[in-house]
């Protein structure tokens, strides 16, 4: 300004200069103290004084920096002569301690923080280049604009920091805003130079004052150019940079989202990635609820006003709310289904860019969220059974091992509806399906909040409770039964009455895990059907031994009849299949005592050992009785006795409960054995029982085939294949016993 002698006059505009020679650093490191939180401002108070005062003393004295002279040219243009006094080397002297006082205390601040130190170097870069330029523009007889060019090279100081966003998180309006004001300030350096020193410059190669024109005008068209190219380069970067980074941002959004399937999740993915691209103080995030929409997250955690909530909502009956920056729709089938509202920084916008991404994350979210709703219809059409509406028993595994806790109480109720086959054969399989449904509702009424009900079956309920007495679920157990009789209008109309026998298992009074609590319910179960049906059987109580040995003779004396006659039967075909089958069931039973398995567990092994074998009556007597060993063939054929076996164990009244030992005897441990191949645990422990009784009778006894093997050599068989073909903990049970002493052969 003093060069272009511009009003109120020189004079004035020197000591303004004079003034940002003062007080340029005192800024620059202030703004540099408060980036690194350096408490120092009784220091910079103080410097501000001292400015001011040498400020005014300059201005009276001009004892600092005394008045450039004005010296006047042939040509007609003006320059200036500097002078140098003590005061200018004193000035200097200070400027040059405030550096290397602030620099040493940024230095300490900064210690061996590499990050903060790459983001300050620029800034002290560009504050000891002001200075600088200051400085040598006071020389004596200087003609080039030091100051200036300090000045410009501050600016692109400043301009790297904020293209890098290491101290401001600008837009990128600002951040190119800034790439041509600094272009067109550089660009106008040679106006002013040319301003004062065209003729002396230009003089003695073009004399012509209109040539001269036509040359600075073309030379500073062709300078302006080149900057403003440079300019449009720099901006090209900061913006692909920005929009590369945006871009991947997005990418990586969309690929994570995409495997979402829980709105929650989704939520704290988008709040994260709005963070991330935009300078946001708190993201809101609304969902429609029938035809109002309510706040569901926010980036902060904190819920706004009731009153802030609805303000922002009604914003979507606002005309243009497409066009709302701060808003962006999550909508599918052309409906919103909710929005994003984020508060931006104090006077920051997003620019056409950023709005454009920003709107983009809202329909990404609105094709996630509509995903993850038809995820969650088609997951509870999946974990529910389509005629009660309760949970599946495909549901069942996984719902216990998502809520199973080690050690806490629960109880297992497993309800098997009494003759349900005769529903549907007397009213057809419409009605059976009512009666189902309306037993499946006044179950899950019944139990209510305290636990969850599961149909397991064709006309079986499995309820789980969260309780370990005995005495409240065995109460809720005689609820269900009572509400079964109690006539509503929901009931279909039947004559025979609705009953159910349920088992019940505790964990972790008598089961381990989930897996042996409803085995152990099931067979309670049971053990209910077999005492006369629509009762109640809870696995592992015991009263006096007397009761339940009376109970098992009685039980026993009404079916012996059934067992023997088709013992009998495979008697008169094959004696020894009689034989042996006696001897596996007195086996059994001295194995189920040996491992402290419950009276109920003792009858069913013991009948389950005399009809093991039934099934051998349907095979050809050719195979039965051959003399020698079976080819591959007449195997496989003899292989059928077990499903034969189960065949006709359906046929006798109240008998299922022997076909789970039934059908696993010819299971192996190691999973090599038939029909079904189970393997380890997986098989019933009655069937494992019979496993090994089974093969060590025929291992002793003569067979047409074979001699009988000595004790000894079977006690050898059983320790060799422990683990293998039979469970090693039976195995070393049954070798007990027969070193005990306690079965005879």
């Amino acid at each position: 300004m003093m060069r272009m002698q511009i009003m109120p006059g020189i004079r004035f505009w020197f000591h303004v200069s004079v003034f940002g020679l003062l007080t340029v650093p005192i800024f620059m490191y202030a703004f540099l103290f408060y980036m690194l939180e350096i408490r120092k401002n009784g220091f910079l108070i103080g410097f501000c004084i001292v400015t001011a005062a040498a400020m005014g003393i300059n201005i009276a004295t001009e004892v600092f920096i005394p008045e450039p002279d004005i010296v006047r040219y042939t040509d007609g243009s003006i320059g200036y002569t500097y002078h140098i006094s003590w005061g200018s080397y004193l000035l200097a002297v200070v400027e040059a301690g405030v550096i290397v006082y602030a620099t040493v205390l940024a230095h300490r601040a900064i210690g061996n923080k590499l990050e903060k130190r790459k983001k300050l170097f620029p800034l002290l870069l560009g504050t000891v280049l002001v200075l600088t330029g200051n400085l040598l523009d006071a020389l004596p007889g200087n003609q080039f604009p030091y100051d200036m060019l300090g000045g410009i090279f501050m600016a692109l100081c400043l301009l790297y920091i904020m293209w890098h966003k290491y101290l401001f998180d600008l837009s990128n309006r600002i951040v190119i805003g800034c790439i041509y004001s600094v272009a067109l300030a550089v660009s106008l350096l040679p106006v002013f130079n040319f301003n004062h020193n065209a003729q002396r410059y230009l003089g003695s190669v073009l004399p012509e004052m209109q040539q001269k024109i036509i040359v600075i005008v073309l030379g500073f068209m062709g300078w302006s150019l080149f900057i403003f190219y440079l300019a449009r380069k720099m901006a090209e970067g900061v913006m692909q940079g920005q929009n590369r980074k945006q871009i991947e941002v997005l990418r990586c959004f969309q690929n994570e989202s995409a495997s979402v399937f829980r709105q929650e999740e989704l939520f704290d993915k988008m709040i994260g990635v709005v963070n991330e691209m935009f300078p946001v103080i708190d993201v809101f995030i609304f969902t429609r609820n029938e035809n109002k929409f309510t706040l569901a997250k926010t980036g902060s955690g904190q819920m706004p006003g009731q009153e802030e909530q609805d303000e922002i909502a009604a914003m979507l009956e606002e005309p243009g709310i497409g066009e709302r920056s701060e808003i962006s729709l999550m909508k599918y089938d052309n409906e919103i289904q909710g929005f994003i509202y984020i508060k931006l920084e104090r006077r920051t916008r997003l620019n056409y860019l950023e709005r454009d991404y920003y709107w983009r994350i809202g329909l990404y979210a609105g094709v996630c969220l509509k995903n993850i709703r038809t995820y969650q219809e088609v997951y509870q059409i999946s974990i529910h059974d389509e005629l009660t509406g309760l949970y599946n028993r495909g549901y069942l595994k996984k719902f216990l091992m998502e809520n199973w806790k080690v050690g806490q109480p629960v109880a297992l109720l497993y309800l098997d509806l009494d003759d349900f086959k005769l529903f549907n054969e007397l009213y057809g399989e419409e009605c059976g399906d009512r009666i189902l449904k309306w037993c499946g509702h006044i179950i899950e009424n019944t139990v209510g909040g305290q636990g969850e009900t599961f149909r397991f079956g064709s006309n079986e309920y499995v309820v789980l409770i969260n309780s370990g007495e005995k005495r409240e679920v065995s109460l809720i157990a005689q609820k269900i039964q009572k509400n079964f009789l109690i006539e509503d209008k929901e009931k279909p109309d039947v004559l025979q009455p609705v009953t159910a026998s349920i088992g019940i298992a505790f964990y972790p009074d008598t089961a381990s895990g989930e897996d042996e609590l409803l085995s152990q319910a099931e067979r309670a179960n049971f053990y209910a059907k077999r005492d006369g049906k629509n009762c109640i059987k809870i696995y592992g109580e015991r009263t006096e031994d007397e009761i339940e040995d009376q109970k098992a003779e009685k039980h026993y004396e009404q079916i012996a009849p059934t067992i023997y006659a088709l013992t009998a039967a495979i008697d008169a075909k094959d004696s020894y299949t009689f034989e042996h089958s006696c001897h596996v069931s007195d086996y059994a039973v001295l194995l189920a005592k040996k491992i402290g398995l419950s009276p109920d567990d003792i009858e069913i092994v013991k009948e389950a050992g005399l009809l093991h074998d039934i099934g051998k009556i349907g095979i050809p007597e050719s195979i039965l009785k051959k003399q020698g060993r079976l080819n591959a063939e007449e195997y496989e054929i003899m292989k059928t006795h077990v499903t034969n076996s189960i065949e006709m164990i359906h046929f006798l009244p109240n008998m299922n409960y022997v076909i789970p030992a039934v059908l696993s005897h010819h299971e192996r441990y190691d999973g090599k054995g038939y029909p079904r191949g189970l393997k380890g645990e997986d098989i019933p422990l009655l069937g494992r029982i019979l496993a090994v009784c089974d093969s060590f009778d025929a291992m002793t006894t003569k067979r047409s085939y074979k001699e009988a093997m000595p004790v000894d050599y079977a006690i050898s068989e059983l320790e060799r294949n422990k683990g293998t073909q039979f469970d090693p903990k039976l195995s070393e049970a049954f070798v007990e016993l027969l070193k005990e002493g306690k079965i005879e052969v």
